[in-house]
This record gives C-alpha cells, structure tokens and sequence, in this order.
C-alpha cells in the first residue's frame, strides 16, 4: 500500500491495521525492547530517561520501517539513548502541561457552575425539581465540555517524543510545538485512532489481566512470607520498629509493582507502532513524505 504526495490520508482502520499486524509479526523482538524498558522504570530519574529512551527506539523501529529503511533494534536503541534526557525532559514538560490545562479548563468550569450553585441556594431554588434537573445537565455539559477541550489539546501534543528520536535539531522544548504542527487538523483521527485501538485490545488484555492476576496473589505470598523473615531479622539486630516496618512494605510494592509492568510491557509495542504510523501519516500529508506500508512477512 502506497500513498503518495496528493493520495488522500490513510483512516483509522489503515493505520490500526498495520499497528496490528507490527504488533503480531514482530512481537517477541520488540517485546523484549519493551520489557527492558519497563524494568527500567524501577531505577528513579536515570531509570526513566532510559525507559523514554526504549520506548523512542520502538517508535523509531517502525517508522524506519515505514520509511522503507529499516534498523535493527541495537541501531535504534543507540540513536534514542543520545536523546534519553531530552526525551525524559518532554515527558516531563508534557505532564506538566496536561496537569496545567486540567486545572485550568477544571477552574473554568467550576466558574461556570459554582455561582449558580450558590445563587440557586440562596434563592431556595433547589426546591423546584425542573430546576435541579436542568442545573444538573449543565453541569454535565460543563464537564463534557471541559473534557473535550482537555484531551483535544493534550492530543496535539501526543506525537512528542517522535520528533526527537526521528529529526535531527528537534530538542526537548521543540518537541512539542513539533507535535502541534504535525498533528494539525487531524486530533479526531487521533481520538478515534486511540479509542478504538484501546478496544481492539480489549479481547487481548482480560486474559492477560486475569494471568497477572494470579501471579500477583503468587507474588504477594512470597513476599509476606520474605517481608517477615527480613522484619525478623532486622527486629532481632535494629532497635528500630519503623525500619522493620519498611523492610516489611518493600518486598510488597515490588509484588504489586511487578504484575502492572508486566502488562504495560506485553502491550506497549503495539501503541508505539500506533504513535510511529501516526506520526509518520502526518509527515506525509503535511510535507510531502511518500508513505509505503510495506510487507510484514516474517
């Protein structure tokens, strides 16, 4: 499947059938990429620009792909590890940003329904059903309404991490408002591309959920049973109750910890090679990039 300068845009059923078949044809070698990543994301701050790293070496892996030149994984993974705290920088940056309009268009809202709230109290309103009923669907509106305007701009900013690991020049305060130009005119085809990507998924990760489960019952009692010994011992050598305590907690984070990784990591190849069709759909409508779905065949 070819598009070229002109031809009109891939749709969401295009671009989430190639991000399928990546995901199947490709699974164990980029699975792999993806557990390394996720390990990673134990290790505080440098463990994390190591994780966005990986991750930027998985979206680079299929857009090279896409572009008909591919990489092997060690290729990518030394390209993306020269951006890892660029890359751990706009993760950040884009956090923050999220966190900042939320509690913005959040402010805006309650602007909108908390003085009428308090005018209705003080005019006895609230004893009039109609009345409640009809400040009640405003208050959802207001709501719909601030989380469409929310996600609509968090989306423009989804293609972040792209940029860095594929353009040269492109650093950690560049990224996004790289986004925002790819992603002109086409946050719906985002949305939908997400919404429904996270539904085909759903078949796949009840089971996986339910495994995971299973192992983490497993996980608890090793590490109730570890925790114990440990709380023993330092009990027995420490005059300290709060130390024995924490050595007690650890090994139970880590067995709540363990089991969520591991899903984020069975599942985050398939998302990576969404955001790298995404990404690269976009370059080629907007500047004139030939995109070529080529074959997947093992």
């Amino acid at each position: 499947m070819v598009l070229r300068v002109g031809a009109p845009p891939l749709n969401v059923g295009n671009i989430l059938t190639f991000s399928l078949q990546v995901y199947r044809w490709h699974f164990w070698r980029y699975l792999w990429l993806s557990l390394r990543a996720y390990a990673w994301v134990l290790v505080p701050v440098y463990g994390w620009a190591k994780y966005s790293a990986l991750m930027g070496a998985l979206s680079r892996l299929v857009v090279q792909q896409l572009r008909g030149v591919p990489e092997t994984p060690e290729q990518a993974i030394t390209i993306a590890d020269q951006k890892k705290w660029g890359l751990l920088g706009a993760g950040i940056l884009y956090g923050l940003v999220s966190a900042l309009l939320l509690l913005v268009l959040g402010g805006v809202g309650l602007l909108l329904t908390v003085p009428l709230a308090l005018w209705g109290e003080g005019q006895g309103a609230w004893e009039n059903p109609w009345i409640v009923l009809g400040f009640a669907l405003w208050v959802l509106v207001v709501a719909v309404g601030v989380l469409v305007a929310w996600t609509w701009l968090v989306f423009r900013w989804l293609l972040y991490p792209l940029p860095l690991v594929m353009e040269a020049g492109v650093g950690w305060l560049r990224s996004l408002p790289r986004s925002w130009q790819l992603t002109q005119g086409s946050v719906v085809k985002i949305q939908l591309v997400t919404l429904i990507g996270g539904l085909l998924l759903l078949p796949f990760q009840f089971p996986v959920q339910m495994v995971m489960n299973m192992v983490q019952m497993i996980l608890l009692f090793f590490a109730t049973l570890i925790g114990t010994i440990i709380m023993i011992i330092l009990g027995a050598i420490v005059d300290e109750p709060a130390v024995a305590g924490v050595a007690f907690f650890v090994p139970m984070v880590f067995a709540f910890l363990i089991p969520s990784l591991l899903v984020g990591a069975m599942f985050a190849p398939y998302w990576q090679a969404v955001l790298a069709a995404l990404y690269h759909e976009s370059q080629c409508q907007r500047e004139g990039w030939g995109l070529v779905l080529p074959s997947l065949d093992p």
